[in-house]
């Protein structure tokens, strides 16, 4: 009896699990025009980080989405030929913000409720 790869399972990489944006609510933007690398900031990897931020309303979780460093976005967030991709940011950390308000208030009534919560210590 093997350890083989087949009997195992792998549970899902939670960074990539997100509750996705409607496709006609992401910012639309012109990415960034840099040096191409395949393990750089592509155009495809900024559409993808663009619609991670609006999925999780955090820039280290986008970058995580997409293999990347939070220094290296800033960094392309900064450059002049960069404000299409910044406006883009903003617009979609914005959603992701409102979406995390929106679920919140649920979040919190659940560690309410939850045996590691606040009301853990009445017990």
């Amino acid at each position: 009896m093997g350890c083989g790869k087949e009997n195992m399972t792998r549970r899902a990489d939670p960074r990539t699990i997100r509750l996705p944006v409607k496709y006609g609510e992401l910012p639309d933007f012109d990415p960034v025009p840099i040096k191409p690398r395949s393990d750089g900031w592509t155009p495809e990897r900024q559409h993808q980080f663009i619609e991670a931020l609006a999925d999780t309303g955090s820039v280290e979780a986008a970058c995580k989405h997409v293999d990347m460093s939070t220094v290296g976005a800033y960094r392309i967030r900064r450059l002049p030929e960069g404000k299409s991709f910044a406006e883009a940011w903003d617009k979609a950390l914005d959603l992701g913000v409102r979406r995390l308000e929106d679920v919140a208030p649920f979040a919190a009534h659940r560690a309410a409720r939850s045996k590691w919560g606040p009301r853990a210590e009445r017990r």
